[in-house]
Protein backbone atom coordinates (compact mmCIF):
# COMPACT_ATOMS: atom_id res chain seq x y z
CA UNK A 1 0.00 0.00 0.00
CA UNK A 2 1.69 3.22 -0.96
CA UNK A 3 0.33 5.49 0.89
CA UNK A 4 -3.36 7.27 2.68
CA UNK A 5 -5.00 10.28 3.91
CA UNK A 6 -6.45 10.52 7.38
CA UNK A 7 -8.69 14.08 7.84
CA UNK A 8 -10.36 15.84 10.66
CA UNK A 9 -11.40 19.58 11.27
CA UNK A 10 -10.61 20.79 14.41
CA UNK A 11 -9.95 24.38 16.38
CA UNK A 12 -6.57 23.05 17.83
CA UNK A 13 -2.87 23.14 16.35
CA UNK A 14 -1.22 19.93 14.77
CA UNK A 15 1.73 17.90 15.13
CA UNK A 16 4.91 19.20 14.42
CA UNK A 17 6.40 17.73 10.78
CA UNK A 18 8.76 18.42 8.07
CA UNK A 19 7.64 19.23 4.45
CA UNK A 20 9.97 17.39 1.81
CA UNK A 21 11.26 17.15 -1.16
CA UNK A 22 9.96 13.59 -1.45
CA UNK A 23 9.07 12.03 -4.58
CA UNK A 24 10.26 10.64 -8.18
CA UNK A 25 12.75 12.44 -10.18
CA UNK A 26 14.12 10.98 -13.56
CA UNK A 27 17.02 11.83 -15.75
CA UNK A 28 17.08 10.88 -19.25
CA UNK A 29 20.39 10.26 -21.33
CA UNK A 30 23.00 10.00 -18.46
CA UNK A 31 25.87 9.12 -20.08
CA UNK A 32 24.35 6.99 -22.20
CA UNK A 33 21.75 5.63 -19.68
CA UNK A 34 18.84 6.70 -17.35
CA UNK A 35 18.82 7.39 -13.62
CA UNK A 36 15.96 7.09 -11.63
CA UNK A 37 14.96 7.99 -7.89
CA UNK A 38 11.97 7.48 -5.89
CA UNK A 39 12.32 9.24 -2.50
CA UNK A 40 8.88 9.02 -1.06
CA UNK A 41 9.97 9.89 2.44
CA UNK A 42 12.13 11.49 4.29
CA UNK A 43 14.46 9.31 5.47
CA UNK A 44 15.49 6.89 2.49
CA UNK A 45 15.37 6.70 -1.11
CA UNK A 46 16.41 4.04 -3.87
CA UNK A 47 18.17 4.66 -6.97
CA UNK A 48 18.25 3.20 -9.97
CA UNK A 49 20.76 3.25 -13.15
CA UNK A 50 20.22 1.94 -16.72
CA UNK A 51 22.57 2.01 -19.00
CA UNK A 52 21.72 -0.06 -22.17
CA UNK A 53 24.68 1.21 -23.86
CA UNK A 54 27.29 -0.52 -21.79
CA UNK A 55 24.77 -2.91 -20.39
CA UNK A 56 25.17 -1.75 -17.01
CA UNK A 57 22.22 -1.80 -14.54
CA UNK A 58 22.06 -0.86 -10.94
CA UNK A 59 21.32 0.22 -7.97
CA UNK A 60 21.09 1.79 -4.62
CA UNK A 61 19.39 2.28 -1.53
CA UNK A 62 19.95 4.90 0.39
CA UNK A 63 19.39 6.55 4.20
CA UNK A 64 18.31 10.14 3.85
CA UNK A 65 19.66 12.90 6.57
CA UNK A 66 18.34 16.28 5.67
CA UNK A 67 17.97 15.25 2.45
CA UNK A 68 21.23 13.67 1.60
CA UNK A 69 22.27 10.19 1.10
CA UNK A 70 25.15 8.31 0.51
CA UNK A 71 25.71 4.72 -0.44
CA UNK A 72 27.00 1.59 -2.02
CA UNK A 73 25.29 0.24 -4.86
CA UNK A 74 25.21 -3.16 -5.83
CA UNK A 75 27.90 -2.96 -7.82
CA UNK A 76 30.24 -1.15 -5.62
CA UNK A 77 29.72 1.97 -7.63
CA UNK A 78 29.73 5.15 -4.81
CA UNK A 79 26.12 6.75 -5.07
CA UNK A 80 25.92 10.76 -3.35
CA UNK A 81 22.42 12.38 -3.84
CA UNK A 82 20.74 15.67 -2.16
CA UNK A 83 17.16 15.70 -2.80
CA UNK A 84 15.30 19.06 -2.95
CA UNK A 85 11.64 19.81 -4.05
CA UNK A 86 12.09 19.81 -7.69
CA UNK A 87 15.25 17.81 -8.40
CA UNK A 88 17.50 15.16 -7.34
CA UNK A 89 21.41 16.30 -7.79
CA UNK A 90 23.49 13.43 -7.39
CA UNK A 91 26.84 11.33 -8.39
CA UNK A 92 27.35 8.31 -9.75
CA UNK A 93 30.57 6.57 -9.51
CA UNK A 94 32.02 9.99 -9.86
CA UNK A 95 29.93 11.32 -12.41
CA UNK A 96 27.55 14.09 -11.76
CA UNK A 97 23.95 14.17 -12.45
CA UNK A 98 20.35 16.39 -12.11
CA UNK A 99 17.53 13.90 -12.06
CA UNK A 100 13.90 16.42 -11.99
CA UNK A 101 11.23 15.84 -10.10
CA UNK A 102 8.35 14.05 -12.25
CA UNK A 103 5.11 16.31 -12.02
CA UNK A 104 1.46 14.91 -10.74
CA UNK A 105 -0.14 17.69 -12.94
CA UNK A 106 0.07 16.78 -16.30
CA UNK A 107 -2.97 14.47 -17.06
CA UNK A 108 -3.33 11.52 -14.98
CA UNK A 109 -1.73 10.24 -11.55
CA UNK A 110 1.39 8.51 -11.07
CA UNK A 111 0.53 4.15 -11.15
CA UNK A 112 2.30 1.64 -9.87
CA UNK A 113 1.85 -2.07 -10.62
CA UNK A 114 3.76 -5.16 -9.16
CA UNK A 115 3.58 -8.28 -9.61
CA UNK A 116 5.88 -11.04 -10.92
CA UNK A 117 7.14 -12.57 -13.88
CA UNK A 118 8.33 -16.34 -14.54
CA UNK A 119 9.85 -18.16 -17.47
CA UNK A 120 8.56 -21.57 -17.72
CA UNK A 121 11.70 -23.01 -19.41
CA UNK A 122 14.19 -22.08 -16.59
CA UNK A 123 12.27 -21.44 -13.69
CA UNK A 124 13.39 -17.89 -13.53
CA UNK A 125 10.62 -15.93 -10.97
CA UNK A 126 11.41 -12.12 -10.59
CA UNK A 127 9.74 -9.76 -8.48
CA UNK A 128 8.30 -7.33 -11.26
CA UNK A 129 7.25 -3.67 -10.50
CA UNK A 130 6.18 -1.10 -13.48
CA UNK A 131 5.49 2.66 -12.45
CA UNK A 132 3.71 4.56 -15.16
CA UNK A 133 4.51 8.07 -14.82
CA UNK A 134 2.17 11.02 -15.15
CA UNK A 135 3.75 11.82 -18.58
CA UNK A 136 3.34 8.43 -20.29
CA UNK A 137 6.50 7.13 -19.46
CA UNK A 138 6.94 3.96 -17.97
CA UNK A 139 10.32 2.82 -15.54
CA UNK A 140 10.46 -0.97 -14.96
CA UNK A 141 12.36 -3.39 -12.72
CA UNK A 142 12.45 -7.23 -12.00
CA UNK A 143 14.24 -8.46 -9.23
CA UNK A 144 15.04 -12.08 -8.65
CA UNK A 145 16.43 -13.57 -5.62
CA UNK A 146 17.39 -9.89 -4.46
CA UNK A 147 19.27 -9.45 -7.67
CA UNK A 148 18.19 -6.47 -10.12
CA UNK A 149 18.12 -8.73 -13.35
CA UNK A 150 16.30 -6.53 -15.92
CA UNK A 151 15.11 -3.07 -16.48
CA UNK A 152 14.78 0.27 -17.78
CA UNK A 153 12.93 3.29 -19.12
CA UNK A 154 10.46 3.40 -21.97
CA UNK A 155 7.00 4.88 -22.93
CA UNK A 156 3.29 3.27 -22.91
CA UNK A 157 1.06 4.36 -25.77
CA UNK A 158 -1.92 2.97 -26.81
CA UNK A 159 -1.95 0.64 -24.38
CA UNK A 160 1.20 -1.07 -25.29
CA UNK A 161 4.64 -0.66 -23.23
CA UNK A 162 7.66 -0.23 -24.97
CA UNK A 163 10.88 -0.47 -23.05
CA UNK A 164 15.07 -0.57 -24.25
CA UNK A 165 16.17 -2.71 -21.69
CA UNK A 166 19.94 -2.89 -20.40
CA UNK A 167 20.13 -6.55 -22.51
CA UNK A 168 20.34 -4.57 -25.30
CA UNK A 169 16.77 -6.27 -26.22
CA UNK A 170 13.17 -4.16 -26.24
CA UNK A 171 10.66 -5.31 -23.96
CA UNK A 172 7.32 -4.90 -25.94
CA UNK A 173 3.90 -6.03 -24.47
CA UNK A 174 0.71 -4.96 -24.34
CA UNK A 175 -1.04 -3.35 -20.89
CA UNK A 176 -4.47 -3.49 -20.56
CA UNK A 177 -5.45 -3.49 -16.85
CA UNK A 178 -9.25 -4.64 -16.14
CA UNK A 179 -9.89 -4.62 -12.55
CA UNK A 180 -6.47 -3.12 -11.77
CA UNK A 181 -4.99 -6.33 -12.90
CA UNK A 182 -2.48 -6.95 -16.00
CA UNK A 183 -1.59 -10.36 -17.43
CA UNK A 184 -0.07 -10.98 -20.82
CA UNK A 185 3.85 -11.94 -21.94
CA UNK A 186 7.56 -9.96 -22.47
CA UNK A 187 11.23 -11.05 -22.61
CA UNK A 188 12.46 -9.46 -19.81
CA UNK A 189 15.32 -12.17 -18.75
CA UNK A 190 16.49 -13.51 -21.97
CA UNK A 191 14.97 -14.59 -25.14
CA UNK A 192 12.24 -16.63 -23.96
CA UNK A 193 8.95 -15.04 -23.43
CA UNK A 194 8.25 -14.43 -19.37
CA UNK A 195 4.59 -14.76 -18.37
CA UNK A 196 3.13 -11.49 -16.30
CA UNK A 197 1.19 -10.80 -13.88
CA UNK A 198 0.76 -7.04 -12.45
CA UNK A 199 -1.58 -5.86 -9.76
CA UNK A 200 -1.94 -2.01 -9.49
CA UNK A 201 -1.28 -0.90 -6.07
CA UNK A 202 -4.52 0.81 -4.71
CA UNK A 203 -4.43 3.24 -1.91
CA UNK A 204 -7.54 5.10 -0.25
CA UNK A 205 -7.17 8.79 -2.07
CA UNK A 206 -8.46 12.50 -0.65
CA UNK A 207 -11.22 13.23 -3.17
CA UNK A 208 -12.74 16.17 -1.50
CA UNK A 209 -13.06 17.29 1.62
CA UNK A 210 -14.11 21.09 2.92
CA UNK A 211 -16.13 22.93 5.80
CA UNK A 212 -17.37 26.49 5.94
CA UNK A 213 -18.09 28.93 8.31
CA UNK A 214 -17.95 32.47 9.04
CA UNK A 215 -14.32 34.29 9.28
CA UNK A 216 -12.91 37.80 9.86
CA UNK A 217 -13.27 40.14 12.59
CA UNK A 218 -11.02 37.81 15.08
CA UNK A 219 -13.11 34.78 13.93
CA UNK A 220 -10.83 32.27 12.10
CA UNK A 221 -11.61 28.46 10.37
CA UNK A 222 -9.26 25.95 11.29
CA UNK A 223 -8.67 22.48 9.05
CA UNK A 224 -6.37 19.92 10.45
CA UNK A 225 -5.35 17.22 8.45
CA UNK A 226 -2.99 14.39 8.46
CA UNK A 227 -0.71 12.79 5.99
CA UNK A 228 0.57 9.58 6.65
CA UNK A 229 2.86 6.84 4.57
CA UNK A 230 4.52 9.34 2.00
CA UNK A 231 4.43 12.51 0.70
CA UNK A 232 2.38 14.29 -1.18
CA UNK A 233 0.77 17.19 -2.88
CA UNK A 234 -2.16 18.82 -1.75
CA UNK A 235 -4.09 22.01 -3.37
CA UNK A 236 -5.15 24.03 -0.13
CA UNK A 237 -8.06 26.60 -0.99
CA UNK A 238 -10.11 29.38 0.89
CA UNK A 239 -12.89 30.65 -0.90
CA UNK A 240 -14.53 33.63 -0.23
CA UNK A 241 -15.75 35.96 -3.22
CA UNK A 242 -16.14 33.33 -5.64
CA UNK A 243 -18.94 31.52 -2.81
CA UNK A 244 -20.97 34.77 -4.01
CA UNK A 245 -21.20 33.32 -7.77
CA UNK A 246 -23.43 30.12 -6.10
CA UNK A 247 -26.05 31.81 -4.41
CA UNK A 248 -23.98 32.48 -0.95
CA UNK A 249 -25.29 35.99 0.87
CA UNK A 250 -22.43 37.56 2.78
CA UNK A 251 -19.25 35.57 1.58
CA UNK A 252 -16.23 37.04 3.07
CA UNK A 253 -14.74 39.21 0.81
CA UNK A 254 -10.47 38.54 1.43
CA UNK A 255 -9.55 35.18 3.07
CA UNK A 256 -6.29 34.26 3.80
CA UNK A 257 -5.03 30.86 4.26
CA UNK A 258 -1.92 29.52 6.47
CA UNK A 259 -0.32 26.34 6.36
CA UNK A 260 1.30 25.13 9.70
CA UNK A 261 3.26 22.36 11.29
CA UNK A 262 2.76 22.91 14.60
CA UNK A 263 2.94 26.61 15.32
CA UNK A 264 5.67 26.76 12.52
CA UNK A 265 3.74 28.32 9.53
CA UNK A 266 4.66 26.62 6.20
CA UNK A 267 3.36 28.84 3.62
CA UNK A 268 0.68 31.19 3.31
CA UNK A 269 -1.97 32.81 0.39
CA UNK A 270 -3.68 35.70 0.21
CA UNK A 271 -5.38 36.50 -3.31
CA UNK A 272 -4.55 33.07 -5.36
CA UNK A 273 -5.19 35.72 -8.60
CA UNK A 274 -2.49 37.85 -8.40
CA UNK A 275 0.11 35.35 -7.57
CA UNK A 276 2.60 33.75 -10.15
CA UNK A 277 1.33 29.77 -8.95
CA UNK A 278 -2.42 30.57 -10.56
CA UNK A 279 -2.05 28.58 -13.71
CA UNK A 280 -1.26 25.93 -11.86
CA UNK A 281 -3.71 25.78 -9.19
CA UNK A 282 -6.09 26.08 -11.98
CA UNK A 283 -4.82 23.22 -13.69
CA UNK A 284 -4.58 21.10 -10.05
CA UNK A 285 -8.38 22.26 -9.66
CA UNK A 286 -9.67 21.00 -13.14
CA UNK A 287 -7.40 17.63 -12.19
CA UNK A 288 -9.69 16.90 -9.01
CA UNK A 289 -12.84 18.03 -10.15
CA UNK A 290 -12.76 21.37 -7.82
CA UNK A 291 -15.20 24.05 -9.32
CA UNK A 292 -13.78 27.09 -11.01
CA UNK A 293 -11.69 30.22 -8.79
CA UNK A 294 -12.95 33.60 -10.26
CA UNK A 295 -9.63 34.91 -12.57
CA UNK A 296 -8.17 37.48 -10.57
CA UNK A 297 -10.29 37.19 -7.52
CA UNK A 298 -9.29 37.23 -3.60
CA UNK A 299 -10.10 34.04 -2.93
CA UNK A 300 -6.67 31.91 -1.25
CA UNK A 301 -4.97 28.92 -2.97
CA UNK A 302 -1.32 26.94 -2.15
CA UNK A 303 0.02 24.26 -3.66
CA UNK A 304 1.95 22.64 -1.36
CA UNK A 305 3.97 18.83 -1.04
CA UNK A 306 3.83 17.91 2.66
CA UNK A 307 5.92 15.18 4.23
CA UNK A 308 3.57 12.34 6.51
CA UNK A 309 2.28 14.11 9.59
CA UNK A 310 -0.20 16.22 10.64
CA UNK A 311 -0.94 19.96 9.73
CA UNK A 312 -3.15 22.80 10.48
CA UNK A 313 -4.89 25.16 7.65
CA UNK A 314 -5.89 28.46 9.06
CA UNK A 315 -8.77 30.79 7.52
CA UNK A 316 -8.53 34.77 8.40
CA UNK A 317 -10.84 37.14 7.09
CA UNK A 318 -9.32 40.42 5.90
CA UNK A 319 -12.37 41.62 4.73
CA UNK A 320 -15.83 42.17 7.31
CA UNK A 321 -17.28 38.97 9.10
CA UNK A 322 -18.01 36.93 6.22
CA UNK A 323 -18.88 33.22 4.50
CA UNK A 324 -15.46 31.16 3.37
CA UNK A 325 -14.97 27.83 2.46
CA UNK A 326 -11.71 25.60 3.38
CA UNK A 327 -10.86 23.03 0.98
CA UNK A 328 -8.35 20.55 0.77
CA UNK A 329 -7.73 18.28 -2.08
CA UNK A 330 -4.67 15.14 -2.41
CA UNK A 331 -3.19 15.76 -5.83
CA UNK A 332 -0.85 12.53 -5.71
Amino acid sequence: MLSRIVLFFAFAPAIWADPTGAGRFLIKRFFGGDVYIESLSKTSATAYLFDSRTGVIDYATLSLNSGTGIATSSLNARVVIVVDEQSVDGDWAGLGFTATRVSPLNGRRTAVYTGASAQPGNLTVAQTKMTVLSDGRVVLTAFSQGRLIAGGVGQLANKVVTVPLTSGTTAVFGFDPVGGVALGQATLMGSAPAEFVLVEAQRPALVNVATRGAVGDGSQLIAGFVCVEGAKTFLIRAVGPTLGEFGVVGPQADPKLTVFSGQTALATNDDWGSASLSPTVSTAGGQVGAFQLVGGSRDAALLIRLESGSYTVVVDGKGPRGDALVEVYEIE
